[in-house]
C-alpha cells in the first residue's frame, strides 16, 4: 500500500445504495442483460400480450423485459431510479414512456397516470428493504386495472443475500412466501401461480397474481382467515 493511503473498511451494501450502484454500473448491467435473458420465454408467454394493453415495468432497467411487451404491441411505461438505464430504455423503446423515480416512493398521479393491464416487477422487488416492499405492494391497487396481471420475482425464502452488479455488491432481501401471499391478498390480488427456483427462469422464484379487488379477496378467505389455494401450480 502506498505511503499515506488509508485502507477503508468494505461497506456492506444497503437497500438505499441500490439507485446509486445501478447509476454507476449501468453500462455493465445493460451489457450483461443483453448477453443473457433465460426468462425471456417465460415473460413472452404471459397472458396479456395483446396490442394496446398497458404495461407498467417497475424497475425497468435498460428495457430488456419491456421490449418483449413492446414487440407485441403493448404500451409500456418504465420506472427506474437510475437515469443512465432510463436513457437506454428510451433508446431501445422509442415511443414508450420512462419515468425517473425511487420505487420506495412511487409518484402519485400525475405523472404516473391511469391504470395498467400488466404490472411487472422483475429482478427489482428484492432490492427494496422489507418495509419498502410492503409499501410498494400496498400501492399497486391504485395502478391496477380490473383483472390486471401482476408478475414479480423474489427469493425462495425469507432472508438476505449479497449479489453483484458489474464491480459492485448489491443487497437482496426477500420475505417469506406466506408473507407475500398475505400482502397480495390485502392489496386485492389472488395468486394464480408461484414457482420456486424455476429453471426456465434462470433459477428465479416468481409469482403471477390477478387483481380482483380487496372485497373479492376477502370473500375468498375461509373462516380460518387463511387464503384458499387454487390450481395445481401453487407452491408456498
Amino acid at each position: 500500500m502506498p505511503a499515506g493511503t488509508v485502507r477503508l473498511p468494505l461497506m456492506r451494501p444497503r437497500p438505499q445504495d441500490i439507485p446509486g450502484t445501478y447509476h454507476r454500473q449501468a453500462t455493465a448491467f445493460a451489457e450483461a442483460r443483453s448477453r443473457a435473458m433465460p426468462e425471456a420465454a417465460l415473460l413472452a408467454g404471459l397472458p396479456g400480450h395483446m396490442a394496446g394493453r398497458r404495461v407498467l415495468d417497475l424497475g425497468c432497467g435498460s428495457g430488456r423485459p419491456a421490449a418483449l411487451f413492446a414487440a407485441a404491441g403493448c404500451r409500456v411505461t418504465g420506472i427506474d431510479g437510475a437515469a443512465p438505464l432510463l436513457d437506454r430504455f428510451l433508446a431501445a423503446l422509442p415511443g414508450h414512456r420512462a419515468l425517473l423515480a425511487d420505487l420506495r416512493h412511487l409518484p402519485r398521479r400525475p405523472p404516473l397516470a391511469g391504470r395498467f393491464d400488466l404490472i411487472l416487477i422483475w429482478d427489482c422487488l428484492f432490492h427494496l428493504a422489507p418495509a419498502a416492499q410492503r409499501r410498494l405492494l400496498a400501492a399497486l391497487p391504485r395502478l391496477a386495472a380490473p383483472g390486471a396481471l401482476l408478475v414479480f420475482n423474489s427469493g425462495p425464502a425469507a432472508g438476505q443475500a449479497i449479489g453483484m452488479v458489474g464491480e459492485e455488491p448489491v443487497w437482496h432481501g426477500s420475505l417469506a412466501p406466506a408473507q407475500y401471499r398475505r400482502l397480495l391478498a390485502r392489496a386485492g390480488f389472488v395468486v394464480e401461480r408461484m414457482r420456486l427456483r424455476d429453471a426456465t427462469a434462470g433459477g428465479r422464484s416468481h409469482w403471477r397474481a390477478r387483481f380482483v379487488g380487496r372485497s373479492e379477496c376477502k370473500a375468498r378467505l375461509p373462516r380460518t382467515g387463511k387464503l384458499k389455494r387454487y390450481g395445481p401450480n401453487l407452491r408456498g
